[in-house]
């Protein structure tokens, strides 16, 4: 009798026992690192502890409050999705130092720049270096230091100011990133209040972070509401590691990702409404394709997801649907032009070169040259560095983090996660794909992730490499929505009450990864 009381009560209580161990371990870990940081041979060391230890209790709050979400049926997964990634967002943010994201140098810089837009200063119109103020001119110092080290997070702290008194400002020579200026408007008005109200450096920029952690959060939580199924693989999605490194940073791939997931979202809802699509719904599909496609010229195909929603849906005659669906790409790849033709061209022609190389760079009247060269550096490619690829689309081998990596308990399970999220839940009646739309939208997904390779092989891998150089998993978190097409099938579901468990492993998983990043600099050792 005991026995099944016992049994009973381990079940009714069951989530909140495994909850309790996944914060003791996490706890666990977190004390862990804070001891060694604490005790480190570095003076000012010991901030940085309690940074972690911060962290890490914000870390667990979240989880208790994603949760308490979790296990209501009337509290929707966009309000999890909302806890979780605000938290999230800054921690990453607090942890991966400026400057230690990708090119997050450049996008600093060029979000700077529209900032001197919108504050009025005219000295910067026409003019191609860029006007700084005095005070900023410091954290630029370290804008080619961008690897994360303990004595990175010292030099910082010792240099910290909440306000500055000095309004001067000057010239200096700088290099913008031109192919996406609406992905610096939020970051631009970040620094523009920053600026406004006399912060130091270092608050100033963080301003400029948040802007866009909370522009990208907005726009996802925007995709969320409009997307009739794959909410939970939007969530995983979206709340990478990998994901939340780049959108709590300058870089303006938080603004592709998220056009690239709002697209894919509205496809999916016009093609499972009830009545006759809106002219609305067709004019935001005008305008996402205006703004994904230049912003990175390899992700323009994912416009052809349009092609999913069926002509009858537009209440016009077939020829005139195809009309309008044609339209959207069309839109789309008349921006690209626009904007990326000069890339365009300096991919076709020969002797370009790089600055790491002496080289001479792919280009592609090269590959056309030597086709059997071409094929066989794509296959090399493709055979040594998927796994590679696959690890760091996840979060693993994160640029800016030196020699630090991930066990593989933790970007594994992310993978699994990942993949999980994609499958039809068994009562989920919506979403009938035909196996001709999911192969399209499969070959799109894999065109799209070649286009991406081509890329780094016509810019960046020198003739003389047998693989292609630059290549990296985050440039494929783009392609990641369309996977809900491809994967939702009716053979292979997962169960019914799925969901809150993937949602949870994610949240959980995620925000051990940037602890493990933070401890191992203090720990050579256990990198």
């Amino acid at each position: 009798m005991t026995e099944n009381r016992l049994d009973a009560n381990m079940k009714k209580h069951r989530n909140t026992i495994l909850l309790t161990l996944a914060i003791l371990v996490f706890a666990a870990f977190a004390v862990y690192f804070f001891l060694h940081i604490y005790r480190y041979p570095l003076m000012n060391a010991k901030p940085a502890a309690f940074i972690c230890l911060a962290c890490s209790a914000a870390a667990c709050a979240a989880l208790v409050l994603c949760y308490k979400a979790l296990s209501k049926k009337d509290v929707p997964i966009e309000k999890t999705f909302l806890i979780f990634m605000i938290t999230a967002g800054i921690i990453y943010a607090i942890i991966f130092l400026p400057f230690t994201v990708p090119d997050e140098g450049e996008h600093y810089l060029s979000a700077y720049r529209i900032s001197n837009y919108i504050t009025f200063n005219t000295d910067q119109i026409g003019e191609e270096r860029l006007l700084i103020r005095t005070a900023d001119l410091q954290l630029i110092g370290q804008l080619r230091s961008n690897e994360l080290t303990p004595q990175y997070y010292s030099l910082l702290a010792k240099n910290f100011s909440f306000f500055v008194s000095d309004k001067s400002a000057s010239f200096i020579p700088a290099k913008f990133i031109g192919s996406a200026p609406v992905g610096y408007v939020a970051s631009a008005l970040g620094i523009s209040i920053g600026r406004f109200f006399r912060l130091g450096a270092l608050p100033t920029f963080y301003l400029g972070r948040f802007a866009n952690l909370a522009a990208y959060i907005a726009m996802v939580w925007w995709a969320m509401k409009l997307i009739p199924y794959g909410k939970t693989a939007l969530f995983v999605i979206s709340a990478l590691p990998m994901a939340i490194h780049l959108v709590s940073s300058y870089s303006y791939d938080y603004f592709v990702i998220a056009l690239a997931i709002l697209f894919v979202a509205q496809v999916l809802r016009m093609r499972e409404t009830s009545g006759k699509i809106r002219a609305r719904d067709i004019v935001f599909c005008f305008v996402i394709a205006a703004l994904l496609a230049p912003s990175k010229l390899v992700y323009f195909p994912i416009l052809l997801t349009i092609f999913l929603v069926p002509s009858e849906k537009f209440g016009l005659s077939g020829k005139k649907a195809a009309l309008i669906k044609i339209g959207v790409v069309a839109a789309g790849v008349a921006f690209l032009l626009l904007m990326q033709m000069g890339k365009i061209s300096t991919y076709m022609s020969d002797g370009n070169s790089v600055s790491w190389s002496a080289d001479e760079v792919y280009s592609i009247s090269y590959a056309l040259k030597h086709p059997m060269e071409f094929i066989r550096t794509l296959f090399n490619t493709v055979y040594h560095y998927t796994d590679y690829y696959a690890s760091m689309l996840v979060g693993n081998h994160m640029v800016g983090t030196g020699s630090s990596v991930l066990p593989i308990f933790l970007w594994a399970p992310m993978l699994a996660v990942l993949f999980f999220s994609f499958l039809r839940r068994k009562d989920d009646g919506l979403g009938e794909f035909s196996p001709s739309a999911r192969l399209r939208t499969g070959a799109v997904a894999v065109g799209t992730s070649i286009l991406a390779a081509l890329s780094m092989l016509f810019s960046w891998t020198p003739i003389s490499s047998n693989v292609i150089r630059g290549m990296q998993g985050r440039y494929l978190l783009p392609v990641l929505p369309l996977l809900i097409v491809v994967l939702r099938g009716n053979k292979i579901t997962r169960p019914r009450n799925s969901d809150k468990y993937i949602v949870f492993a994610c949240v959980y998983f995620n925000l051990l990864a940037p602890l493990f990043y933070f401890g191992q600099l203090f720990l050579p050792e256990f990198a």
